[in-house]
């Protein structure tokens, strides 16, 4: 459960000073003080359900999206799967096809 909240926390933050907005901001704007939003992406507190609705509507995203980012890489990763899931089959097979170079080159490093 603590690795759950301190992805969960990790996620809020990366979003947050992605859209440019600091804690003071983003706490005004979700009505919860600065410290509880603060032990929230410290993974130090489990957020109330309405309270990560509000958090998820200020970031611009679905709630559901909070347990998909997994590394700080996560968002990127579902920026990625979006654009692949709009390709067309031809040029998704090219796409996997270029994901396959990049890995074999990344393992000859």
């Amino acid at each position: 459960m603590e690795e759950l909240l301190k992805r969960l926390g990790n996620g809020i933050r990366q979003k947050r000073k992605a859209e440019g907005l600091s804690q003071e901001d983003l706490a005004k704007r979700v009505s919860v003080h600065p410290t509880h939003l603060s032990r929230i992406e410290r993974g130090k507190t489990n957020p109330t359900i309405v309270i990560l609705a509000r958090i998820s509507e200020e970031l611009g995203l679905e709630i559901d999206q909070w347990l998909k980012v997994e590394k700080k890489e996560g968002i990127v990763l579902d920026e990625a799967i979006a654009l692949i899931k709009r390709l067309e089959p031809q040029s998704l097979r090219l796409s996997v096809s270029i994901l396959k170079g990049i890995l074999e080159w990344q393992k000859d490093l």
